[in-house]
């Protein structure tokens, strides 16, 4: 982060309440599934340098969690594929 500070790069926090997505996409757990990689792939190379990603449990992070779920009312499944 220091470097990406030096060189005018902006760093990003990112926080979310899944795990599972959160040490995917920072390369501790293998993304098992295969439609899944591409995006993995894509976020770890956005991430590279830039993002800090930490996980909240859900119970701690109620509000994002209620904001989440109003935002997916009324989507299908097939949006999120």
């Amino acid at each position: 982060m220091e470097e990406a500070d030096a060189n005018g790069k902006r760093v990003t926090r990112a926080r979310g309440d899944s795990k599972l997505v959160v040490e995917q996409t920072m390369g501790k757990w293998k993304v098992k599934k295969p439609s899944l990689q591409k995006y993995a792939e894509k976020a770890k190379a956005l991430r590279k340098g830039c993002v800090v990603l930490e996980h909240v449990p859900r119970e701690e992070n109620r509000e994002a969690d209620q904001l989440a779920n109003a935002g997916c009312r009324g989507m299908n499944q097939s949006t999120f594929v």
